[in-house]
């Protein structure tokens, strides 16, 4: 698993080919090698733990920071709103490949 087909977001078995067609739509298939992303059905719920974490982690301080700032719980909703439009396709993205990575390093097939 090399970081720089995690960043990326390369196959992770020739780290070529793309996983991704567009900002959420993932190829089948490796374009390069044919390798198949989706091993199974409910493959990619682990993904759903790793992206929950991460987004914990922007989540978490943003509003600890912000109440301890004394701003409203309106403006914390819209700015967290606004930060969730650009960061969870970024993150859904992160968490698929991450998944993708780790569980081919550890089950090759």
């Amino acid at each position: 698993m090399s970081l720089n087909a995690v960043v990326t977001q390369r196959c992770p078995k020739c780290e070529d080919g793309k996983m991704f067609k567009g900002i959420l739509k993932m190829n089948q298939t490796c374009t390069h090698c044919g390798f198949k992303f989706e091993r199974e059905e409910g493959y990619y719920t682990m993904s759903i733990v790793i992206a929950n974490f991460f987004y914990a982690l922007i989540v978490a301080p943003t509003i600890l920071i912000m109440t301890a700032l004394d701003v409203p719980i309106w403006k914390i909703a819209v700015i967290l709103g606004a930060i969730s439009m650009v960061v969870i396709p970024l993150i859904f993205r992160l968490s698929r490949t991450l998944w993708l990575h780790f569980d081919f390093a550890t089950h090759r097939e």
